[in-house]
């Protein structure tokens, strides 16, 4: 025994690693071609691990043609076939392993891997029965045209699971929590090139909600957190109420983590009960930032905040921020220092008290202002998509420009803005639209009317994020004074990052005598770019984008339009993608038209 093991232990030593590459069959299914992709290790460990030995290598061959069999039936083709080839000699051969241990050298064994589909199986019969008759009357109705499954669909495991999960889904719907398919029974009749398929429904007893506790509350109150709640005891049960719950606790910034979980049995009232486990947040945050852009220098942000300031959700944000570092001499450098603070469900549910002082110096090429600002505002999340926001602003400020001597203005204002937003996500979105219209009457100083318009859309090409295109729009018009009687800051400007990239900062549009912007009463820019993502981390953006500042107050186009062009780098990271950007103007007519280069965190638009 000692001996014979000793011999099984050399024989091992002494097997040598294999090296062999894989030719795996190309099918027109593209799913079915990831399926085969996904299922061979001959694949996927053909690089990162060898075979110890002919043994091995046969040994996983062997184990790829099952699961590939596997794939092949998953699909709907329960005749197809699956040959692996080491070195041209099939599994099966005799003395098999000798051979291919005899062939193994420096190159890599040839490896090759057919399949034959055979006829696409369907579906011929589809059952949904009750558990307790076993008859198609169900103590819960269920809606068949929901399942996603029918008579002659092509027979694939994915449909036949997801049909169960629907079944199950819509009984819970119906306010059976404990609902089940205790049996699902198919079977393939290889003569008819059919399968049949019984699914048995048990719902378990219909529910209500019972008493809801919470826990892991620290500082946050809890009437303040329970007042959230769209559910109460006797409530009938829904896993949507469910979900929607943590929703609502989730959208608060105090919470770190929220679960919501339903008891695995009725309580002795026969309700319900439900369990609501938060995790707080760190109170207290501080924060830095920084940005860079050739045509506007490097921008720095240090912020500190308090994320639950009376126990009630509410945030105070302290934040002083520098900008054009690098760009202005040192005395000139933007700065600003801002008091922000929020409280959420202010008066109601779903609506938002916005305070805001702001003070701070801009020194763009245009012109030199120093502000102060104060704003209060209410934000009214109207559906869960759409937002309304209104405001009363104060601003006194010092502007001056290359032409003209300092102005003082004291300007009051009613901002008004309405957001739609039906993005998947804030800083990477890849599918849905953003549409926001701001309009503020301006007055005491001056008297106009500034509105700004902006959409911007997203399409994800083949579903998986690959290929995102995105494409923008942005319309902004200042009417009620002439262009000279309009303020420096309030007047529209093109050109830059955040706007057409290619340009220097307020690069496009009119100019004063001295060659500084000019700035306008209307603008129009239009941008469209292609997101590839070339790995897990790492992605490539062309862009195209262009714009023109117009001194109506609409767009003329009397003027034509600037573009710029350009090749994006992006880095996806936790905190969104970090972006590299890289722009030329396509016509350059000014001295400051030039290569520009841009970095940030979050989608260009």
């Amino acid at each position: 025994m000692v001996a014979s093991a000793c011999g099984l232990l050399a024989g091992q030593a002494s097997a040598q690693p294999v090296a062999y590459r894989t030719e795996l069959p190309e099918v027109e299914d593209a799913q079915l071609q990831a399926a085969l992709e996904a299922s061979s290790n001959l694949l996927s460990l053909e690089e990162a691990e060898e075979p110890p030995g002919a043994a091995g290598l046969v040994r996983r061959a062997e184990e790829d043609r099952e699961r590939m069999l596997a794939a092949l039936r998953s699909f709907g083709y329960y005749a197809g076939e699956v040959d692996v080839t080491l070195a041209g000699l099939a599994l099966g051969t005799e003395d098999l392993i000798e051979r291919v241990e005899a062939m193994a050298g420096e190159e890599p064994l040839p490896v090759a891997v057919t399949a034959t589909l055979g006829p696409l199986y369907t579906i011929g019969r589809f059952d949904v029965l009750d558990a307790a008759t076993g008859q198609p009357e169900l103590q819960v109705p269920i809606d068949r045209a929901a399942l996603g499954i029918a008579e002659g669909d092509p027979a694939r495991a994915s449909a036949v699971l997801g049909a169960q999960t629907q079944v199950v889904n819509q009984m819970r719907q119906a306010g059976y929590p404990f609902a089940t398919v205790p049996d699902r029974r198919v079977i393939v009749d290889h003569a008819a090139q059919q399968m049949e398929v019984t699914l048995t429904t048990e719902p378990g007893p219909y529910a209500v909600f019972g008493e809801i506790e919470v826990e892991g509350l620290e500082e946050v109150d809890e009437d303040f957190v329970r007042d959230r709640f769209d559910i109460a005891p006797g409530d009938p049960y829904s896993p949507a109420a469910v979900s929607s719950l943590r929703d609502n606790l989730a959208g608060l910034e105090v919470f770190a983590g929220v679960r919501v979980d339903t008891a695995d049995a009725l309580d002795a009232d026969g309700r319900l009960p439900v369990t609501v486990q938060v995790t707080e947040r760190a109170r207290r945050v501080i924060g830095l930032g920084a940005d860079f852009a050739t045509s506007e220098g490097f921008g720095a942000r240090v912020y500190w905040g308090h994320r639950n300031l009376f126990g009630q959700a509410e945030s105070l944000r302290i934040q002083a921020e520098a900008g054009r570092i690098a760009e202005n001499d040192l005395a000139d450098i933007d700065f600003g220092l801002s008091v922000r603070y929020r409280v959420p469900d202010f008066l109601t549910r779903g609506q938002t008290f916005r305070a805001e002082i702001v003070a701070q110096r801009e020194n763009p090429d245009a012109f030199r202002r120093e502000a102060i600002e104060a704003t209060v505002a209410v934000d009214r999340q109207i559906t869960d998509t759409l937002q309304l926001s209104a405001g009363l602003k104060a601003e006194y400020s010092e502007v001056e420009d290359g032409d003209t001597e300092a102005e003082r203005l004291v300007l009051l204002s009613l901002p008004l803005a309405l957001r739609l937003d039906t993005t998947d996500d804030l800083l990477d979105p890849t599918g849905g639209y953003r549409v926001s219209l701001a309009t503020e009457p301006f007055s005491v100083d001056r008297t106009f009317l500034r509105t700004e318009l902006a959409a911007s859309t997203y399409y994800d090409v083949f579903g998986g994020g690959d290929l995102v295109l995105a494409a923008r729009t942005r319309l902004g018009s200042v009417v009620g004074e002439e262009l000279l009687d309009v303020p420096n800051d309030k007047r529209f400007y093109s050109g830059g990052g955040g706007s057409v990239r290619g340009f220097s900062f307020q690069g496009i549009g009119p100019r004063a005598g001295d060659g500084d912007p000019l700035g306008g009463r209307s603008l129009f820019e239009v941008g469209v770019e292609a997101r590839v993502r070339i790995t897990d981390e790492i992605g490539l953006v062309p862009f195209i984008e262009g714009g023109q500042v117009f001194e109506d107050a609409f767009p003329t186009f009397d003027e034509e339009l600037r573009f710029g062009a350009g090749l994006g780098l992006r880095y996806y990271t936790d905190f969104g993608p970090l972006r590299l950007d890289f722009a030329i103007p396509i016509d350059k007519r000014e001295e400051d038209d030039d290569f520009q280069f841009y970095v940030s965190i979050g989608q260009a638009f």
